[in-house]
């Protein structure tokens, strides 16, 4: 039988500023799926979008050994022309 291995997802909450922190209590956000099965962390910071926030996303998806990540945020269009 084959081995399956055990999810360990990784749950990303963007807060955008004030865009999506000005309407969603984003740290609240993240603690409802701390009992979601396979989610290993959730966390929330400022700006996902940024150089910052990417390489945090990235350090910690090899960090924990992530098999899986879900990223919530807006979309890159609101910030272009």
């Amino acid at each position: 039988m084959p081995h399956k291995k055990k999810d360990k997802v990784g749950v990303f909450i963007c807060s955008c500023g004030s865009n999506i922190g000005g309407v969603i209590d984003v740290d609240k956000l993240s603690h409802e799926f701390d009992d979601y099965p396979g989610v290993e962390l959730s966390t929330w910071n400022m700006f996902t979008c940024s150089k910052e926030g990417q390489e945090k996303i990235a350090k910690t998806i090899k960090e924990e050994g992530l098999t899986g990540v879900v990223v919530a945020s807006c979309t890159p269009k609101l910030h272009s022309d």
